[in-house]
């Protein structure tokens, strides 16, 4: 577990279990294994009462880098929420430069820059990965960070692609810089 206080924009190790996907490897609590086929089965298992509505998936993981996008200064809550970083090398050659270039949407190139991200290869952020990573999966200190400006487009960019609706709090936050300088006239 990590003792230091984890900050927004930094690049750390995680345990990071793989998507829960069919067929489902459910573990029984006497410790055996069902596999079930897809989503409706399960659920019509959990339905009829034939299982209990809390069951255990068994998920492969890896040991993978993430980007926090949040720091828990007070450490109210044990988990952040990351995006994945994936290596730029997996991607077909036309895919690589793509993403080089910019022009992949879903992904937000970094570069290999070992001084200041920490990490031996080049890598983008996976602005579709988004999860959340409990503390104590955390292997070791940040090896890295994102700059400042860095960490304002890929939030932009997670806003855009994931299709998030800002427009309430965008007209509220206007609303109050506009009482804000409409006070500051009226006090001149």
């Amino acid at each position: 577990m990590i003792s230091q206080p984890l900050r927004k924009g930094a690049i750390v190790w995680t345990i990071s279990a793989f998507e829960v996907k069919q067929p489902f490897r459910v573990l029984e609590h006497d410790g055996t294994e069902t596999r079930i086929p897809d989503a409706q089965s399960l659920a019509r298992r959990v339905l009829g009462q034939e299982m209990a509505g809390d069951f255990e998936i068994v998920l492969g993981a890896k040991l993978r880098p993430v980007l926090l996008l949040q720091e828990r200064p007070a450490a109210r809550f044990e988990d952040f929420v990351a995006l994945r970083l994936m290596r730029v090398q997996k991607l077909d050659p036309a895919d690589r430069q793509a993403v080089r270039d910019g022009d992949e949407e879903t992904l937000f190139y970094l570069g290999h820059n070992k001084a200041k991200y920490g990490m031996d290869k080049e890598y983008a952020v996976l602005l579709t990965s988004l999860h959340r990573v409990h503390r104590s999966a955390i292997a070791g200190k940040p090896t890295g960070t994102v700059d400042e400006a860095e960490f304002r487009t890929i939030c932009e960019r997670l806003i855009k692609i994931s299709d998030l609706d800002l427009s309430n709090m965008i007209v509220r936050k206007a609303a109050t810089l506009a009482d804000r300088l409409a006070r500051r006239q009226a006090d001149r």
